[in-house]
């Protein structure tokens, strides 16, 4: 006689290349070349990493002088990297601005806040939390990214 076996149903398994391939395939219908998105990438580390060593050692009293690398600067010179890398406007590079300047400024953020406090009394990533972070680092990206791409425009617009 047949008995009724009846069978657990399946979990999806975990398979670590699954998550690693449907990122690549997200990558490529964006347009986004993974070789110089992650070249891309490590500039905006390193650029971060910089900065804020350039506004550590340079200790400029940012409540009085308001200059500094990592306020929304790093960002700003950051955000068309990608544009001036691949030589064209496109979504891939609008999308990556907004990554690269998010990532540059995080960094800044980051080796600031560890760097702790200045002589005076005043940690420049104070003004920040991680969400202000990422809002400024994307904006700021994306306001550089469209300024440049307006520059490159305007010329052709505007006649002599």
């Amino acid at each position: 006689m047949g008995q009724n076996q009846s069978q657990p149903p399946r979990r999806p398994q975990f398979q670590a290349g699954a998550v690693g391939g449907q990122a690549l395939r997200v990558l490529d219908q964006l347009g986004i070349e993974t070789g110089l998105g992650l070249k891309v990438l490590i500039i905006a580390v390193v650029s971060g990493i910089i900065a804020a060593i350039i506004d550590i050692v340079l200790e400029l009293p940012t409540e009085t002088l308001w200059f500094a690398f990592g306020a929304g600067l790093i960002a700003a010179l950051n955000g068309p990297t990608y544009l001036f890398a691949k030589g064209k406007e496109s979504i891939a590079a609008t999308i990556m601005s907004a990554v690269t300047g998010f990532v540059a400024l995080l960094a800044w953020w980051i080796v600031t806040k560890i760097a702790g406090e200045r002589d005076f009394g005043y940690n420049p990533a104070d003004m920040l939390n991680l969400l202000e972070v990422l809002v400024c680092g994307v904006v700021v990206g994306l306001l550089s990214y469209g300024w440049f791409v307006l520059l490159r425009r305007l010329p052709a617009k505007i006649g002599r």
